[in-house]
């Protein structure tokens, strides 16, 4: 059976920006406290994987459109560091994998941070995401770290359909359901990433 439309691209940007919008005066800026409340454990450290030691990460302008917008991308999982790390290798045909350690307990300590936590890949997460990936961000969209599931290539797929009109917004909502995903945590500001205390570096 063909694959039906079930709404055109446009109209997919317009309901993204309709459901920002209301939501807009619901959401609150979620300090770093709050977020240690949340999680079901303290992350003190966080993981990058490149093929390059990053003692000192910067915020690079964006080459392309990324999941959660501008930022120095970490995670909490070494494994799936080290899994980044040489899918990096492959791609630029570089000689080695390397894993930059961090220690950000110090983020806990912060009170003037804000932070979005996605503690799975729900309907927020999908909308922040699309967002992101359509270019239609909104001004309270904007926070000094963000945590959420990263998509693998599985996901990836769904959101793509999602974006074509071929998936609705609740059938996308199912299909999310179905996938376990590694975290992520992007620090977007110059203030979080001061927070970033670097440790060292591990070839994988």
């Amino acid at each position: 059976m063909p694959l039906r439309l079930t709404a055109p691209l446009p109209s997919l940007r317009a309901s993204l920006y309709l459901r920002w919008s209301r939501a807009k005066t619901s959401r609150a800026t979620t300090t770093i406290h709050n977020l240690q409340k949340k999680s079901e454990r303290m992350i003190t450290k966080v993981y990058h994987g490149s093929t390059v030691c990053v003692s000192e990460p910067r915020l690079l302008p964006l080459t392309r459109r990324l999941d959660f917008g501008a930022g120095f991308y970490t995670t909490s999982d070494l494994d799936q560091a080290r899994r980044w790390a040489c899918i990096k290798k492959r791609r630029k045909m570089d000689s080695q994998a390397l894993v930059s350690i961090y220690d950000c307990s110090a983020i806990f300590k912060a009170d003037s941070l804000s932070i979005k936590h996605f503690k799975k890949a729900d309907a927020d997460w999908l909308d922040f995401v699309m967002a992101h990936r359509m270019g239609k961000e909104q001004p309270d969209m904007s926070y000094d770290v963000i945590c959420g599931p990263v998509a693998n290539d599985t996901l990836y797929e769904t959101l793509t359909l999602y974006e074509r009109g071929i998936l609705t917004h609740s059938e996308t909502i199912v299909r999310l359901k179905t996938h376990k995903l590694a975290d992520r945590i992007v620090f977007a500001t110059a203030t979080a990433l001061s927070l970033l205390k670097y440790e060292g570096c591990e070839e994988v």
